[in-house]
């Protein structure tokens, strides 16, 4: 079940996304720097844009820094 959470990630992100009324309000904003991906994604100069939801933010960190390719390819240890 867990698996099938992480592989929905960039779903997951756009709901919230769609939850985050300070987001949503400067996305909307003249002139602003925000943009819309063809699936409703939030994207700041062609990047997704993380929405204020604090257990989302810290499930994709954990997973950035326990990934495999964190570390330098044929390391063996972190120090």
């Amino acid at each position: 079940m867990e698996a099938v959470d992480r592989a929905d990630l960039p779903s997951r992100v756009r709901l919230a996304q769609e939850k985050d009324e300070g987001l949503i309000a400067a996305s909307k904003a003249e002139g602003s720097e925000y943009q819309f991906a063809a699936n409703g994604t939030i994207l700041v100069h062609g990047r997704g844009c993380m929405p204020k939801d604090e257990e989302l933010r810290r499930e994709i960190l954990s997973e950035a820094h326990a990934s495999m390719f964190s570390i330098h390819p044929g390391a063996t240890k972190m120090y």
